[in-house]
Parts: structure tokens; C-alpha cells; sequence
């Protein structure tokens, strides 16, 4: 068997990568519109369109774009007609774009969505080519297939939004910059400089990468220092060195950043959330922030400082300037804090440890289970080398410096992601976390090796059960992978205890709730709906059940309720908690029969 998989891996490698597009194709076609696309989509296709990035600055532009080429060539009408992008409205724009032009919703989300589905394809290929490098062919399949069938990975790469795509970009990155590391060449270089651009305009929190590429890269001159005449690219040739790949890397990324934004040059003082930021007396409110009373102090127009950053605001052009107001947008996002739910509870400024039950809750057992034996394995090593150590004078250094580059890479890359979130007020769901788990994949892989140095029939045989059961949980989901909770806490019908929002209901079932309705010859519903697709568009006829304040004894009917809104923090339809709900539709809508 480890023989034929030698030969024929590419086999293998196209049908789990053609099964995975195939999964998020079928399952996207059975799934609404979610909450983020409208104003993704939106934005994207308006960026091509006309060039203007007025629409949804608190993301980069790059998988927004991506997503709107293919609406390009579809017959629409034009923006100028669309009320929302008139006013800079971009949950309006994206709504009346979806729902109020010319061409059909269904067939628009298909298309937009297709691309980042195919970005998920591409991340699949450089897991199975890192984790092959690393581990052989048999580490290779078993990463792939680890990512192929992951609920979380297929969830949201069939969306238009930012999270599978930073993923990807991240993991391309460090991919390529571990090539450059291995034989550093001029070509490697300028490969990993533009794919290291990329990343930055596929989302902000790629800043990251900044610091983890200067430790890579500290560690790699660390390692060659006492062997200077190591990783020559050709016999003969000098390689081509750090600092040329620093100032590679800072000018393409510069050019790559710019060129994605339509080589855009803007004065700030014109953005009008800029110039109506500056007004007298500003200086004086007090702010518990030292930067943002940083910021009142430079826009206190009465003051020197003040007056002298407008008019350099008012005369100074600055390039991809939409890029920078980002930054800030996302800043004040962070800073303000977003309302999200942990374990019945609500925060407007998150919780520090909601990623670590994010993870727990969200990821399969089986995951979890080949993560904590990677830990068990990992602090073993790292006691066996500290106590080498003691008795071998610069032991554990010596054995450092001649680990590969890779293993640094994606043993660190995830967990200085993973702790990085942990500072995060928006706390926003399990998404957030997708950089991290290809890193987990590739490492699976090692697991695979081990299992094949030790060539026990015993830890063959128990790999082989895992795997099945995984495999078997994941396609028991279908199609609803974004409800997915894992069996040690009940599963997704009992993830509403746990977390709401994207992890569970993202307002995508309206599709189901139709269907719902045809197969149960129900004309009218009462529907409250958590998402901003219009049921209209999916045939759903409906009137808002009253609240708990507007409850009167002799209401009946059928409610459907979306699980975040039933279990919002204003707890408007609390009163439907003394009923039990007589069906779910794809686990994130409730179907009551009041009578």
C-alpha cells in the first residue's frame, strides 16, 4: 500500500482536493446569503467597477475583488442606480445590489463565492507540498485529508469574506519564505516578497506576519552563523542575502499594496471622516487611552500641533491612503468592542480566553486529539533536550540550529497566532482562528511517520479508526458546516450553549426554511430573522412574532426563529424559551408551533 501511494499520491491528491470543491459547491448552493457578504460583495465589485474604495475600508481589497471579478461579466444595473452606494451605505449597497438590480441573488452569491473556493483548492495543494516535503507522501495525504475534511475549513470557504483567505495568504507566505531560507535565490525571493504583499491586502490582522517573518529570519541567521558557506543556491553562486530580501519584500510589498488599491493618491483633509475630525477645544476631553487622547491633542484646531496637522492633512497626498484609514477603522473597531456571546453571557469587550473555547468547542475530537498528542510530543522533546543539555554543554543550542526552518515555522507560526487572538476584543467566532489550523494539518502529518518508524499493526490499526471517524463525522454534517460543534459537547444541535453568531447562525438557512414551508404547506410564518439576506427573495411570506412584551394570550401560529436571535442579549422572544421547538432547520432557525 505505502508503495502504490508512492507512485500514484497525485491520484489522491486531485480526489480529495476535487471531493473538497465539490463539498463547498453543493453545500454553498444549499445555503443563503450569510451576514458579511452583502457589504463583501458589494465593495468588491464596486472597487473594479469604478475604482473607488469608499465601501467596506476596515477590510483589504484583494479577496473582495477577487470575489466581484466574476460579476463583471454578469448583466447588472449599474451602481450609479444603487441608493445604497450613493450614499456609502454598505450594508444597503450590498442588499439592494443582491436583491433590488437586475440579476438573480442566487446566481450572483454562486459566482462570488466560487473564487474563494478555489483560493481554498490552492491552500490544499501547498499543505499537502509542505507537509510532503517534511513528512513523505503518506504525511502529505493525511494533512490534506485532515483539511479537506475539516467542518471549519469547508464552512467558510465558501463565503465572500476575509477569513479563509488570510489563511490561505498566511500559509503561502511562510511557505515560500521556508524556500528562500533552504536556497536563498533572487527568483525565491522576489516569489515570497509578492506573495507576503498579498497577504497584507487580504486582511490587516497579516500584520502579524511582519514580526514572525523578522524571528524566522533572525533564527536562520542564528543557524548559519558558525557555517556561513551553507544553503548556496548553485554551486559557484552567492546567495542572494537577507538584506536584499528585506528591501525586496518592503518595496514589492509597498508596489503590490499601492497597485491593489488602483494606484490611489488621496488628501486625507478630503476623506470627510477626516476633515470633520478636527475641530477646536478637542484637547481638553480626557480619554482613558493614551492614544486617543494622542489623537484629540493633533486635532484640536486651537492648539499649534492641531493646526499644523490639518494643513499637512490638507496638502500632503498620501498613497493608498484607504489602506492606512483601514488600520484605523479596524483600531477604533477593536477599541469600542463588538457584542458577542460566550456560554450564555454577553460582552461588549470579549472575553480573553473565548478563542481557547472557541477552538474546544468548534474544532472535531479527533482534532483535538492529534493536537494534544502533538503537545505531549513536543514537551517531551523539549524536556528530553533541556536535561541533554545539563550534562553536554551547548547541547539543546546545537540541536536547535540544525532543525529545519520548517519546523520553526509552523510549531510557532500557530501558536503566537492563537495566543496574538487572545488579546483581541472582537470576539467574533471560530473563523478568526482558520490561520491556525493548516499549520496543525502539516503537523499532523508527522504524526503519520511516526506511526510508520514504529511499524506497530496496534497504532496503524487506531490511526486508521480516527481517521475514519472523522472522515465519517464530517460528511455527517453536510451541508451544514458552519453549525458544526463536536460531539464531547453535545453537537450542533447544543452549540447554542456554547456560541452563537457566525459559529452557528450566520442567517444562512433561509434556503431550508422554504423548503420547510413547501413541505409543510405553511403560506405565512412568523419569522425573526438574524442575517440581512431578505427572506422575500427566497419566497418566505412572513410577519415578526410578537415579543415578550407584545405576547398576548391568544397568540398561536408557526414561529421560526433564527438560534442568535432567540437567544439575544435583549432577550426580545425569551417567552418562546417555555416551548420546546417542534424542528430545526440546518440547527440555526427554530420552528415552534404555538398553539
Amino acid at each position: 500500500m505505502t508503495n502504490f501511494l508512492k507512485k500514484h499520491y497525485i491520484i489522491f491528491v486531485v480526489v480529495l482536493l476535487l471531493f473538497m470543491l465539490a463539498t463547498e459547491i453543493s453545500s454553498a448552493m444549499q445555503k443563503s446569503q450569510i451576514i458579511d457578504e452583502s457589504p463583501h460583495i458589494a465593495a468588491g465589485y464596486s472597487y473594479l467597477k469604478t475604482g473607488d474604495y469608499r465601501l467596506n475600508p476596515e477590510h483589504p481589497p484583494l479577496i473582495k475583488m477577487m470575489s466581484g471579478f466574476p460579476l463583471l461579466f454578469i448583466e447588472q444595473d449599474s451602481l450609479d442606480d444603487n441608493p445604497g452606494w450613493q450614499r456609502t451605505e454598505q450594508w444597503y449597497a450590498g442588499q439592494y445590489l443582491l436583491y433590488h438590480s437586475s440579476a438573480n441573488h442566487s446566481w450572483l452569491l454562486f459566482w462570488a463565492r466560487l473564487p474563494n473556493m478555489l483560493l481554498s483548492i490552492l491552500l490544499g495543494l501547498i499543505i499537502f507540498k509542505w507537509a510532503k516535503a517534511l513528512f513523505g507522501v503518506s504525511g502529505g495525504l493525511f494533512a490534506l485529508l485532515f483539511y479537506t475534511f475539516d467542518p471549519t475549513s469547508l464552512a467558510h470557504s465558501r463565503w465572500v469574506t476575509t477569513d479563509l483567505g488570510i489563511a490561505a495568504f498566511m500559509v503561502f507566505a511562510l511557505y515560500f519564505l521556508s524556500r528562500y531560507i533552504k536556497k536563498p535565490t533572487l527568483k525565491r525571493a522576489l516569489v515570497f516578497a509578492i506573495v507576503f504583499g498579498l497577504a497584507l491586502v487580504a486582511k490587516f490582522s497579516a500584520v502579524i506576519l511582519i514580526p514572525l517573518v523578522i524571528i524566522y529570519l533572525l533564527i536562520n541567521w542564528w543557524q548559519r552563523r558558525p557555517r556561513v558557506s551553507q544553503n548556496l543556491p548553485e554551486e559557484g553562486k552567492r546567495p542572494f542575502p537577507i538584506k536584499g530580501l528585506i528591501l525586496v519584500t518592503i518595496i514589492i510589498s509597498f508596489i503590490v499594496i499601492w497597485a491593489t488599491y488602483g494606484f490611489e493618491v488621496q488628501k486625507p483633509f478630503n476623506d470627510p471622516e477626516v476633515s470633520v475630525a478636527f475641530a477646536p477645544g478637542k484637547s481638553q476631553q480626557i480619554f482613558d487611552k493614551p492614544w486617543l487622547q494622542f489623537v484629540n491633542q493633533i486635532t484640536d484646531t486651537e492648539t499649534s500641533i492641531g493646526k499644523t496637522t490639518m494643513n499637512l492633512a490638507k496638502t500632503i497626498p498620501v498613497p493608498a491612503y484607504t489602506y492606512a484609514k483601514g488600520f484605523a477603522v479596524l483600531a477604533n473597531h477593536n477599541y469600542w468592542g463588538h457584542t458577542s456571546y460566550l456560554l450564555g453571557s454577553f460582552s461588549k469587550v470579549g472575553w480573553w480566553y473565548y478563542f481557547i473555547i472557541a477552538f474546544l468547542v468548534k474544532s472535531p475530537l479527533i482534532t483535538l486529539i492529534f493536537t494534544l498528542l502533538l503537545l505531549t510530543l513536543l514537551i517531551r522533546w523539549l524536556s528530553s533536550l533541556f536535561r541533554r543539555s545539563s550534562y553536554h554543554d551547548g547541547g539543546a543550542l546545537n540541536t536547535l540550529r540544525n532543525i529545519k526552518i520548517d519546523w520553526f515555522i509552523i510549531v510557532l507560526t500557530p501558536s503566537l497566532y492563537f495566543i496574538w487572538t487572545l488579546t483581541s476584543k472582537l470576539n467574533l467566532g471560530v473563523r478568526h482562528l482558520l490561520p491556525v489550523y493548516p499549520f496543525l494539518f502539516i503537523m499532523f502529518g508527522y504524526i503519520v511517520t511516526l506511526a510508520w518508524i514504529k511499524r506497530s499493526k496496534i497504532t496503524k490499526t487506531i490511526l486508521a479508526v480516527l481517521v475514519l471517524i472523522y472522515v465519517s463525522l464530517s460528511l455527517a454534517i453536510y451541508p451544514h458546516y458552519l453549525s458544526y460543534f463536536n460531539i464531547a459537547v453535545g453537537g450542533p444541535s447544543q452549540g447554542y450553549k456554547y456560541l452563537t453568531d457566525s459559529n452557528l447562525d450566520w442567517g444562512q438557512d433561509l434556503i431550508a426554511l422554504k423548503d420547510y414551508m413547501d413541505e409543510n404547506d405553511l403560506d405565512n410564518i412568523y419569522f425573526h430573522y438574524f442575517g440581512t439576506a431578505e427572506p422575500e427573495a427566497y419566497g418566505i411570506i412572513h410577519e415578526s412574532p410578537p415579543t415578550t412584551e407584545q405576547l398576548k394570550p391568544d397568540f398561536k401560529g408557526i414561529v421560526a426563529i433564527s438560534a442568535s436571535g432567540l437567544y439575544s442579549e435583549n432577550q426580545d422572544y425569551k417567552w418562546l424559551l417555555d416551548y420546546e421547538p417542534i424542528d430545526r432547520i440546518g440547527y440555526s432557525i427554530y420552528i415552534y408551533d404555538i398553539k
